[in-house]
């Protein structure tokens, strides 16, 4: 569902400002109404849905160390999210003000949060529904904003890794294009026929561009696309059936994390892995791990189940199974987690050492090619008239 930006007054007459995810306005405009809030303003914009995953994970994070912080003291909850409301930031006061609504009114912490599902996942819900059966709510609130902020540092590394290939990839293609659509055309107006072979090429697909330039666009996009769907294709085959990668990339990492998690919250495996699937997002990884659920809901143990499932390495299956002998599961999945972490770290600083200098010369020379055929024919010729 698309998010909404909103500004609306409670019963006190404070401005609340927000976000919140609903079908259209007018659900949005009834949800608020039900909230005993009277809304002034709700707009959605693209970019700002574009950038609001990472402003939700960066307003979790917060809020949940500095509660944990506030209970530290040995405050109350209530106490603690007075205090939250009345801060500056407007992200962490607006959770305050809802949940402090909602328990005023008679709700736990955990059926508050509940009631925000476009705040709060499920997977963190019901971790800390258990917290407070255990009285353990401080340190599990401490635990969640870690992972929030473990979360957004993998989102930023992901972007990160792919910020310079994409940006010299579209440099090259959008050159590419202006070239064959833009200044091709204007030189042959100066020269009809090619002198070179070079030149005839670069005349057939600056014909082919001008009279199909969608299509022609399309195909520029769909070539580096296809050999990137053909070697991901290659790759899990080669795997083959029984064998994990060597490392989990950024989707399985926050996986395990979510897994941990709720583990070391107290939750039981079977439990803890649904709901560590509800809060992936790419549907082939949460295929995968739903193999996974299976064959635990069928009576395997964890490390057993991991071990005969597609997409994991060993050290995942190694780290359950001394985890499932000495108690402490969730621990040592919190660890192996980090340990990916850093090992996907270096191979991709690795990689890209290796890609960023490959790419420029690549680019370069292409681009260079590019010039000299254009270029080289048409000086020599005015050097013969001239």
């Amino acid at each position: 569902m698309p998010l909404f930006y909103y500004e609306a007054v409670d019963g006190r007459g404070s401005l609340i400002k927000g976000v919140e995810n609903a079908e259209n306005k007018n659900a949005l405009k009834a949800y608020l109404e039900k909230q005993n809030l009277t809304p002034l303003s709700v707009r959605a914009h693209f970019f700002e849905n574009f950038a609001s995953s990472a402003q939700k994970i960066v307003e979790l994070r917060n809020f949940f160390l500095q509660l944990a912080t506030l209970l530290a003291q040995k405050m109350t909850l209530k106490d603690a999210l007075e205090i939250l409301e009345a801060l500056p930031d407007v992200g962490k006061r607006n959770m305050a003000h809802q949940i402090l609504g909602q328990i005023q009114q008679g709700l736990l912490f955990s059926e508050a949060l509940a009631k925000n599902p476009a705040l709060f996942p499920p997977f963190a819900v019901n971790s800390l529904k258990n917290s407070e059966n255990t009285g353990s709510l401080e340190e599990n609130c401490r635990m969640m904003g870690l992972f929030f902020e473990t979360q957004r540092d993998l989102k930023s590394r992901k972007r990160k890794a792919l910020a310079y290939p994409l940006f010299v990839g579209g440099a090259t293609l959008s050159f590419l294009f202006l070239t064959l659509y833009v200044l091709v055309p204007q030189i042959r107006t100066f020269q009809d026929a090619p002198s070179a072979p070079e030149q005839k090429v670069l005349f057939v697909l600056s014909d082919a561009f001008v009279a199909h330039p969608g299509l022609s666009l399309l195909t520029l996009v769909g070539i580096p696309l296809g050999i990137w769907g053909w070697r991901y294709l290659w790759k899990r085959k080669r795997l083959g059936a029984n064998k994990g990668p060597a490392t989990l990339d950024y989707d399985g990492i926050l996986w395990l994390k979510t897994l941990a998690l709720l583990l070391r919250s107290g939750i039981m495996t079977k439990e803890a892995l649904v709901l560590s699937q509800q809060h992936i997002q790419v549907a082939a990884f949460k295929k995968t791990v739903g193999k996974l659920v299976d064959r635990v809901v069928q009576g395997e143990a964890l490390h057993q189940a991991l071990e005969k499932t597609q997409g994991f390495p060993k050290s995942a299956a190694k780290f359950a199974e001394i985890g499932e002998n000495c108690g402490a599961l969730g621990a040592l999945l919190e660890q192996c987690a980090t340990l990916e972490m850093q090992r996907l770290t270096e191979k991709t600083d690795r990689r890209l050492a290796h890609l960023q200098p490959a790419l420029l010369v690549f680019a370069g020379g292409f681009l260079l090619w590019i010039v000299l055929s254009l270029f080289l024919p048409l000086y020599e010729n005015f050097s013969e008239r001239f």
